[in-house]
């Protein structure tokens, strides 16, 4: 028990630091004021995904990446699924794609059968009735997923404590607890 604290402590605060960096970089990157002040007002008590940051970031107007910023808080996403909406050509339709893979399960199998169509709404029709199988399931996770989610889940007990929130860190320490005995 003593070492899964440990553990939990260093997985804290490492994770808080970088995630923190490179999220206020991505804020302080943007050129107007109102711009940056949105974006700290958004990542101020969340967490994000890396990969889904550098998403958004990728976006070319501000208001595009500050709405995918607040889409993405606090959610998981499968890697295979935000290659897949990633490859659409307007932010619009990411966005939308995006929101309907989070906290998903994708059976990768479908994703190529689904972006070989010519339409991004034949694409997100294929994508919701064939390829999304539910709510993220934890086995189905690699073992860097694994890790990439307890970090995210360890962010948030990690603020919850912060704010005395103990219940709900309670709740973010057995999920990580469910996560390592499968």
């Amino acid at each position: 028990m003593k070492k899964l604290f440990i553990g939990l402590v260093t997985i804290l605060s490492l994770s808080s630091s970088f995630a923190s960096q490179e999220l206020f970089g991505f804020c302080n990157s943007m050129s107007f004021s109102d711009d940056k002040n949105s974006c700290l007002r958004v990542i101020k008590d969340g967490t994000f995904q890396t990969d889904m940051v550098k998403k958004c970031r990728a976006m070319t107007f501000a208001d595009d990446q500050i709405d995918c910023l607040k889409s993405i808080k606090n959610n998981y996403y499968q890697a295979e699924g935000v290659n897949f909406c990633s490859r659409m050509t307007f932010a619009d339709d990411k966005q939308d794609c995006y929101n309907t893979i989070k906290n998903k399960t994708i059976h990768t199998g479908f994703l190529n059968s689904c972006m070989q169509m010519t339409f991004a709404d034949d694409q997100m029709s294929c994508l919701k009735q064939n390829a999304i199988t539910g709510e993220y399931y934890n086995n189905t996770m690699t073992a860097e997923e694994t890790l990439q989610m307890i970090g995210e889940i360890a962010l948030r007990i990690r603020r919850d404590l912060e704010r005395g929130n103990y219940r709900r860190a309670l709740g973010g320490i057995i999920r990580i607890i469910d996560l390592t005995s499968y």
